[in-house]
């Protein structure tokens, strides 16, 4: 009896491992991964661009803002640490804001802020203007390849809560402006490692 169940076993593992590999492959295609220089991140080109020009990188991050030209749009997105899956889940000191600019149109109902990207873009130099009171320096990336996630969870980290128990937020907990739903904790995330900027 026992040998007729662990052939049975073995097969339904394997189709559940087939199964499930699609969900634990990178959203970039390998042939745009490999143009990107594997020991350079957003850390490298935060504080000097203008070192990096030319040169190409994978990162990812939220949607602060977009901004439609006649030359094409412009996405500023905050940095996010990526996965292995090539998600945007976290963020540190490190994390900073950058420009991606691409010469095709991306519908604003589509790249608005709040949703997030991966990308592969190659550093074309730097930008300096307002945000607040103060000026920002970003740096500037053609994008070469971008990947926008499906409309975030509604899900992440209440302070002092459990590690492994991320539950929805209501608008009675904490009242913070999302563009998806006014009730719920932006931007969503399925892990609890991810944070908005400044939490």
């Amino acid at each position: 009896m026992r040998s007729s169940i662990r052939p049975q076993l073995f097969v339904i593992c394997l189709m559940l491992a087939i199964l499930l590999m699609p969900g634990c492959t990178h959203v970039i295609p390998s042939a745009a991964r490999a143009k990107a220089h594997r020991n350079l991140d957003f850390t490298a080109i935060k504080n000097n661009p203008d070192q990096y020009l030319g040169q190409t990188l994978l990162l990812g991050g939220l949607v602060v803002d977009i901004e439609l030209a006649r030359e094409g749009t412009t996405l500023e997105i905050f940095s996010y640490g990526l996965d292995f899956t090539g998600e945007p889940v976290y963020t540190d000191a490190n994390s900073g804001r950058f420009l991606s600019r691409t010469d095709r149109f991306l519908d604003p109902a589509l790249f608005a802020p709040g949703r997030f990207v991966t990308l592969v873009a190659t550093v074309q130099g730097r930008k300096t203007k307002p945000l607040g009171e103060i000026d920002y320096t970003y740096p500037v990336l053609s994008i070469d390849n971008i990947y926008l996630w499906e409309t975030p969870y509604r899900y992440a980290l209440p302070p002092n809560s459990g590690f492994l128990a991320p539950v929805p937020f209501d608008r009675r907990d904490y009242l913070r402006h999302n563009p998806y739903d006014p009730d719920l904790y932006y931007p969503y995330s399925p892990f609890w490692w991810r944070t908005p900027p400044g939490y």
